[in-house]
């Protein structure tokens, strides 16, 4: 009986067309359904609401980051697995306040939260990935959605290694973004080192999951920048960029926070999801509007084995010592005054007085949500 090659392709150009229709869809640039890809930072550095306005992105069309590749909405499935559904829940209501009814609609239709608990995967000495009922679940409640977000890798891996169980969070990554046929985002930390200073940020400078990390198909960085005044500023750039259009590449892009913490690039998408010619309740800083800051020095970031050879390192900085920076040296991610550099010096003003007289909501935004309620009883 002959043996049947049932695995090999033949190459016939004939088929070009064929084979442009059977590629799987961008859902960012540079990451396709079935593919997943980091968003690193450091600690407190915002990385959940930066998860947060790429969702808001998908779910509306509207740009605020600039990452998705359509203007058309998308369904996102965000897992807050580190800070929980509750708090989070919290964090879009506040920002839903804000927004104009019709995109209000458009998120409440296309993101959903997801409220599990459980690991997608054990160390491999207790079981195997594929063993476990939590990782199909996820599957089987994923598959429809065109971007799954999860916040953060490390809680959602469980008691894994990031060093000895690397391959075992890999192949549950693979298997995730492969079985439900979406595009995945995993959130993660820099390495200390990565995060002082001391060595130039990669593409594997996430802590541990170095095989995971070479695997990924693509790698967003959110990084702080203090600065010599004590003001901070953020930056998105890509790390890994390898499939990202050369137009669409960030490279330390400024962050601009609203004064209800949600991050963004493009003003004009804000001014257009909140249904106001105002991007910000208040005016920015004469430095975000005449000149945008940057090129930083505090970090650099390489991407090829070249330029990892022949690197220099950055000039001591705070982030160079030995013990970590002062505390009071870093805003908090979720606190009201968020980046307050970007703003006016009345708003400053403003928001440090919101902060002591309310918590995370205030009291116009109390009324807001209020109002947000009523009318979502009302359509119900």
């Amino acid at each position: 009986m002959d043996y049947q090659m049932t695995n090999i392709v033949d190459i016939d150009m004939s088929k070009r067309d064929q084979h442009k229709k059977s590629k799987a869809p961008e859902v960012l640039h540079g990451l396709p359904k079935g593919k997943f890809g980091f968003l690193i930072s450091t600690p407190d550095t915002g990385k959940s609401y930066t998860c947060l306005s790429l969702a808001y992105e998908m779910a509306t069309g509207i740009h605020l980051l600039g990452l998705s590749t359509n203007s058309e909405p998308k369904k996102v499935l965000y897992w807050p697995m580190e800070d929980g559904e509750s708090e989070t829940m919290e964090r879009v209501i506040m920002h839903l306040s804000h927004f104009g009814q019709p995109y209000v609609e458009l998120i409440e239709k296309n993101l959903k939260l997801y409220n599990m608990e459980d690991a997608i995967c054990h160390p491999m000495e207790v079981s195997t990935y594929l063993q476990n009922t939590h990782l199909d679940t996820l599957i089987a409640e994923g598959k429809g959605f065109d971007l799954i977000i999860v916040d953060t890798i490390r809680e959602a891996s469980g008691a894994c290694d990031e060093v000895k169980d690397d391959r075992v969070i890999k192949m549950a990554l693979q298997k995730l973004a492969k079985e439900t046929g979406s595009a995945v985002i995993v959130t993660h930390h820099l390495t200390k080192e990565a995060a002082r200073g001391n060595e130039p940020i990669t593409s594997i400078s996430g802590s541990g999951l170095s095989e995971t990390l070479a695997n990924s198909r693509y790698q967003l960085l959110v990084q702080r920048h203090q600065k010599k005044t004590k003001d901070t500023e953020y930056s998105l750039s890509h790390i890994k960029k390898n499939y990202v259009p050369k137009n669409k590449v960030l490279t330390q892009q400024p962050l601009h926070w609203t004064e209800y913490s949600l991050p963004l690039l493009n003003l004009a998408a804000l001014s257009q999801i909140e249904g106001t010619s105002d991007a910000f309740t208040s005016t920015p800083s004469k430095r975000n509007t005449e000149k945008a800051p940057g090129p930083y020095r505090d970090f650099e970031i390489i991407d090829s084995e070249e330029q990892r050879s022949s690197v220099l390192r950055p000039e001591p900085s705070a982030v160079d010592l030995e013990e970590d920076p002062p505390e009071q040296n870093y805003p908090e991610a979720d606190s009201i005054d968020m980046d307050a550099a970007t703003l006016s010096e009345e708003s400053q003003e403003k928001a440090k007085q919101h902060k002591k007289e309310t918590s995370i909501i205030g009291q116009s935004d109390i009324e807001k949500l209020k109002s947000y309620k009523k009318k979502s009883q009302t359509r119900n």
